[in-house]
């Protein structure tokens, strides 16, 4: 632990991720963002995520079923 402290070492996340098998990463796609509803939803989610542990990434879809696939 000395170590760590004196060489100032911050984990690499991406490398735990891979490891742990687990990315702490939710995914949320919103048929169109521009739309009133969605922002105090996402908000909302976005905070019960990190209470959680976990980031939320946002996708717009733009009303595409082809581009939520993509996305998926």
């Amino acid at each position: 632990m000395r170590a760590v402290s004196e060489l100032n070492y911050k984990p690499n996340l991406a490398a735990q991720a891979l490891r742990n098998r687990e990315s702490k990463l939710l995914g949320l796609i919103i048929p169109n963002i521009e739309r009133p509803f969605y922002p105090k939803v996402i908000k909302n989610i976005e905070e019960l995520a990190h209470e959680k542990g976990y980031s939320l990434i946002l996708f717009d879809s733009s009303e595409s079923v082809e581009k939520e696939a993509e996305i998926l």
